[in-house]
């Protein structure tokens, strides 16, 4: 055999492995993304003894409490974002009491039309809401709200999608969320939640509020950050249209921050977004003050509640009992308005 022909085989054999390489690889992810996936499902049962107040002759409720959550997991489970998590048994919990006591879920779209008049709140209202698009704000929990016959409503930060990392849910899954119909999908920005550096020392801020720090050249202009911040909501808003053909209306403010806080490096961060949230969508949504897990403020949105401030309570572990008292607690405030 010449010396050409075993360079030719040597390239042909070389190539062949490759091609199978590429190919186990690409098998391989896929069937890791599905084990991963399934991993996350929960099947749940309507406990026997589960009885509904009738709440039927209370009048109609003028105004609508807000909960969010992030991930939803199984006690023993390691996660990222542990902080944010709640644990599977206490979310049942917290949802089953919610059905005793008679509460039932509506939209964000359904609280739009009751700000305008199109729309009779029922006797006990509440929205329950998941930030991020994590596969955990999904799996865990879809039965459980399908046996409850809740709905909920799940901010997605599109760039999770976009590069399909394994701990966020794929545009397939989004389409397939969608489909249940139990699930409204908005806006929660396209790289919102990525982190940048700010300074020449390597201090790190969020996406939307502060200026990014070039070495060797300095801060980003701030005809600069305006434009790149613009078309984060803009991109992620295209995301969703695109995708799922979803023309998002509402939006969570990424990690509960308009950009008022110390660490940013843009005086005017705070009004740049909020005057863009104006712009761009008809609802934002923020997180209610809290201490050692407790409401410090109301989460009751009423007709008149400042549509770009609107009140959530993170509910993480909050214990069903706790979650009840704030509940019960806002409401009478609210009635006293």
């Amino acid at each position: 055999m010449t010396y050409q022909k075993k360079q030719i085989y040597v390239l042909i054999i070389t190539a062949l492995v490759a091609l199978a390489v590429f190919s186990l690889y690409s098998v391989s992810n896929k069937l890791l993304k599905t084990i991963r996936a399934h991993a996350y499902v929960y099947g749940y049962s309507l406990p026997k003894n589960l009885v509904v107040e009738d709440v039927s002759k209370l009048p109609s409720a003028q105004a609508v409490p807000i909960l969010t959550y992030h991930g939803v997991i199984a006690k023993g489970v390691v996660e990222t974002n542990v902080e944010t998590n709640t644990d599977r048994r206490v979310f049942i919990s917290q949802m089953e009491m919610l059905k005793q006591k008679g509460y039932e879920t509506i939209s964000v779209e359904e609280y739009e039309l009751f700000r305008e008049g199109k729309f009779i709140l029922p006797s006990k209202p509440i929205i329950i809401t998941f930030d991020d698009g994590r596969k955990d704000s999904f799996y865990t929990v879809d039965k459980i709200l399908e046996k409850l016959g809740f709905k909920a409503t799940i901010f997605v930060a599109t760039t999770k999608a976009n590069i399909q990392e394994m701990f966020y849910l794929s545009w397939d899954e989004l389409a397939k969320i969608k489909a249940t119909g139990r699930w409204e999908i908005e806006a929660h920005g396209r790289r919102s939640h990525d982190d940048i550096q700010i300074d020449e020392t390597g201090t790190l801020d969020t996406y939307l509020t502060s200026r990014f720090y070039i070495p060797g050249q300095g801060l980003e202009s701030i005809t600069g950050y305006k434009k790149r911040v613009a078309e984060d909501y803009i991109n992620g808003i295209m995301d969703l249209k695109e995708h799922l053909d979803i023309d998002a209306r509402y939006f969570a403010i990424p990690l509960n921050d308009y950009g008022d806080h110390e660490i940013s490096n843009y005086e005017h961060a705070y009004e740049f977004n909020q005057a863009l949230t104006r712009q761009v969508f008809k609802l934002a949504f923020i997180q209610a003050q809290q201490r050692d897990g407790l409401a410090l403020e109301s989460f009751y949105n009423d007709r008149h509640s400042n549509p770009y401030k609107l009140k959530r309570l993170e509910v993480k572990n909050m214990s069903p009992e706790n979650l009840l008292k704030a509940l019960d607690h806002f409401s009478q405030k609210n009635q006293q308005k």
